[in-house]
């Protein structure tokens, strides 16, 4: 069941929208694409009114209502109005920077490694992974953003956090093996979570394939198990455009 589902019938009704929802239903006046996207969703029982990201909204209209291409594009019109930028979507820059990583091309701390701060205005965006083998590739588990990656990666194996997360951590650690970081890209400040989202949009498609099962996806991910396939279908061109060479 979608995080934001009403459990009862009728409920919905009562579920004050935020954020993006909010926003659109204030838009059903419109004689518009957009207004038409607003007036559907203020009377759908299942929409998101909770969700906050591009993608959980995106996914819904696909999965869930069977949208037509017309109202996918309202979509992307109406985020690009509301937030003043276009969603995240992988282009090109992202899968050169996802292709960099596999191909060991990209920075990497170990434990106890020191790595220079961002600079002023700008964050990195890493991943956190198990390193490769002599038969697998490295495998990402988790991509965030940080200004100072050696204390991020401490955090990170000290302070795992999710039940997942620790239980990840110390299988490794029994093993000997300490979760290393990637440097992947460094941003301005001001597109930094657009930049993660989109990240992590890349490189579940690229784990989806190459290392992951359905049920075993990146540790920030908070998207529905049941929207994985899906999504791997809605970004398949980055798993064919992307070379992972082990």
């Amino acid at each position: 069941m979608n995080k934001n589902e009403p459990k009862h019938e009728g409920e919905w009704r009562h579920i004050r929208p935020s954020g993006f929802s909010r926003w659109l239903f204030k838009q059903n006046n419109e004689s518009s694409p957009i207004g038409d996207l607003a007036n559907d969703a203020i009377v759908d029982a299942k929409w998101p009114r909770k969700a906050k990201k591009f993608i959980e909204f995106r996914l819904y209209l696909v999965e869930e209502a069977g949208a037509c291409q017309g109202a996918l594009d309202a979509l992307t019109e109406a985020w690009t109005a509301r937030y003043h930028q276009q969603p995240p979507f992988p282009d090109d820059y992202i899968e050169d920077h996802c292709e960099e990583f596999y191909a060991g091309e990209c920075d990497v701390l170990k434990y106890g490694d020191s790595y220079h701060k961002s600079p002023t205005g700008k964050t990195y965006i890493y991943v956190i992974f198990e390193p490769e083998t002599d038969s697998t590739p490295p495998y990402v588990r988790y991509v965030g953003q940080t200004k100072d990656p050696s204390k991020r990666l401490k955090q990170h194996i000290t302070c795992p956090g999710s039940i997942k997360k620790v239980i990840w951590t110390g299988e490794l650690l029994k093993k000997g093996v300490y979760p290393c970081m990637g440097i992947v890209d460094i941003v301005e400040n001001k597109n930094v979570s657009l930049m993660e989202e989109t990240y992590i949009l890349a490189f579940l498609g690229i784990e989806r394939r190459v290392n992951q099962p359905i049920d075993d996806i990146l540790f920030n991910i908070s998207l529905m198990q049941d929207y994985i396939k899906l999504l791997e279908e809605e970004f398949v061109h980055i798993e064919d455009n992307v070379n992972v060479n082990f």
